[in-house]
């Protein structure tokens, strides 16, 4: 996992969105289109639940837990999913989840919900943004995270989950002061050796479970 996750997080979004589609093609992952540089998989049902993960990074970061462990998660279930699941990677979340804006109004299929992932690589516990929807994932923390693709497809009502992952011995917002540490190249970004690669198996039965609330 640990070397995936190397040749993923490359720092020019460029070469990190043609390494992540080189690794799908080893899964013999089909994509639909690039819908510009969104990584948009095949999904031949017209109801569709979408699973997200952003790749794109800040300058100058290596982006391992901002947003890279999502990505090895996505890859990880990805030929587990229903084929009701549509996995999209966003592009530009970073600037304001254009990505997302951008694959929600040009698909031609009815979203009837979304899993989001973003930061996903820290602590031993999920913790959960449900954006006041009435879906409750067990054993998660619950409370509003910072702005990501969720709120995106929030703003469209599209009911919507977000995991992350932080500590299970803190509360909400001091968990959140963690993951905070470790993008955005502050304090222990682009450290691989902070990140708990268990959460790659643990995230995804996660995601698993949850596709049945919508």
């Amino acid at each position: 996992m640990k070397e995936l996750l190397i040749r993923i997080c490359q720092k020019d979004n460029v070469d990190r969105r043609n390494a992540l589609t080189t690794e799908l093609q080893k899964l013999n992952i089909q994509i639909e289109n690039n819908n510009d540089s969104n990584i948009i998989c095949q999904c031949n049902e017209n109801d569709i639940v979408v699973l997200s993960a952003h790749y794109d990074v800040v300058p100058n970061s290596f982006g391992y837990n901002d947003n890279g462990v999502s990505l090895l998660i996505l890859l990880n279930v990805i030929n587990r999913l229903p084929n009701n699941i549509q996995v999209v990677f966003t592009d530009m979340e970073e600037f304001g989840g254009i990505g997302a804006d951008k694959f929600i109004k040009t698909t031609n299929k009815n979203i009837k919900g979304c899993i989001n992932l973003d930061v996903c690589g820290i602590g031993d516990y999920i913790y959960c943004d449900n954006y006041n929807n009435d879906l409750f994932p067990k054993d998660c923390k619950f409370g509003k995270m910072p702005f990501c693709d969720g709120d995106i497809f929030k703003e469209y009502n599209i009911p919507v989950l977000t995991f992350s992952t932080s500590y299970k011995d803190m509360n909400f917002r001091e968990g959140i002061s963690e993951i905070f540490k470790t993008i955005h190249n502050n304090e222990r970004d682009n450290d691989i050796d902070i990140i708990n690669f268990d959460l790659v198996d643990i995230v995804s039965e996660k995601i698993l479970e949850s596709i049945k609330l919508f």
